[in-house]
């Protein structure tokens, strides 16, 4: 779990977190002994145990990257499910607002920082896959990294 979970833990949010990594979890409890944690590969879905939940946020950080682009717009589709009526998916990951800045990056990357088995967001193409089931807006805040807010339509 990232630093943000524990500073909105610390100020009293409750908090439900989902890790493939045992390790990840153990150390987050250990930080946050009243939050709700599960072992799960997101890449499959969801746990059972959080399919009733309904939550304001859904918060991800640097995680999505390695999910093909339509396992995201699945994903993306099934958490939708879990948000209240004005409920908001925040994603901090590696992104673009499009392709062409993507291979830019790319381009001008060293060789070895860069991994093709991962797959970042670019904005222009992920936004065309969602707009008929959610709001999305995007907001690059580096080089290479930035910040999807996902509302769902009424």
């Amino acid at each position: 779990m990232s630093s943000n979970a524990l500073r909105l833990y610390e100020g009293g949010n409750v908090i439900t977190g989902v890790d493939f990594s045992n390790e990840m979890l153990s150390i987050s409890k250990s930080k946050m002994p009243n939050a709700k944690f599960h072992q799960f590969n997101f890449a499959e879905g969801l746990p059972s145990e959080i399919e009733k939940m309904k939550y304001d946020f859904i918060i991800s950080t640097y995680a999505l990257h390695h999910l093909t682009d339509s396992l995201k717009v699945t994903l993306i589709k099934s958490l939708l499910n879990y948000l209240n009526e004005n409920g908001v998916i925040i994603i901090g990951d590696i992104s673009f607002q499009t392709r062409d800045e993507l291979e830019v990056c790319k381009t001008e990357s060293n060789p070895n920082d860069w991994d093709d088995d991962e797959f970042f967001f670019v904005f222009s193409e992920i936004s065309q896959e969602l707009k008929d089931i959610c709001f999305i807006s995007y907001k690059q805040i580096s080089h290479c990294g930035g910040i999807l807010e996902i509302k769902k339509r009424p």
